[in-house]
């Protein structure tokens, strides 16, 4: 029993968990932040457009490319204030040689989601206008992006299929967090509704990336793959 609670106590004050909090964290805040940027009235016509849908007679907004644009560096931002407050607790720049212009390539990529999550934005709108079939097809691309972010950050892209995997489990993981979350039963909830899918998507797939980079780190002071 002593030895058990040892262990944990070693877990909780492991680098691996303070990294984990502090991207977990981040990516809380990053989706906060999105959330009450795009939901700013003064910032509506900025990032939405709206359009009459004729299936059902309603006004309907169609997302601008700003939107995109404010999701992608949003993210990346905070990628990168966990990715240098873990610098503080944890062993990245000595164990995996990091270089500033490979950490600034790795961010560039993930911001780099903009024209290709919009390019794909809009050949799935004009073939289907299915929120639930968009969103989750929207991911893909930004997820082979961010994978490629985490292997260059660690020099491991013979592993991009196992790092999209991993993305995929977590972002696989905020839909189904997302699922749970009923429909609220007045108008007025529905920011904080939108601002808690924001907040579990943007940590969840933050939660991961600062996990590759824990595992990553234990694999180079081994000296494995």
């Amino acid at each position: 029993m002593k030895n058990v609670s040892q262990k944990i106590r070693r877990f909780f004050f492991s680098n691996t968990f303070q990294v984990a909090v502090i991207f977990l964290i981040s990516g809380l805040l990053a989706g906060a932040l999105f959330t009450w940027l795009t939901n700013l009235p003064a910032l509506e016509a900025f990032f939405y457009e709206p359009y009459f849908f004729p299936l059902d007679n309603t006004m309907q907004q169609h997302l601008r490319f700003s939107w995109f644009i404010a999701f992608s560096l949003v993210f990346a931002l905070g990628l990168i204030s966990a990715f240098f407050v873990s610098l503080q607790c944890g062993e990245f720049v000595r164990s995996l040689r990091l270089t500033k212009l490979r950490s600034l390539s790795a961010f560039i990529i993930v911001a780099g989601t903009i024209p290709s999550s919009y390019l794909l934005y809009e050949l799935l709108g004009s073939i289907t206008s299915d929120g639930w079939l968009l969103f989750p097809l929207l991911l893909i691309l930004p997820l082979a992006h961010i994978s490629l972010a985490m292997c260059l950050l660690t020099r491991s892209l013979r592993l991009l299929p196992v790092a999209f995997l991993i993305s995929l489990f977590f972002a696989l993981v905020a839909f189904g967090i997302n699922s749970l979350i009923s429909p609220p039963a007045e108008r007025q909830y529905s920011y904080f509704l939108q601002s808690a899918r924001m907040a579990i998507l943007f940590s969840s797939l933050s939660l991961g990336f600062g996990l590759w980079l824990s595992w990553r780190v234990a694999r180079e002071k081994r000296g494995g793959v």
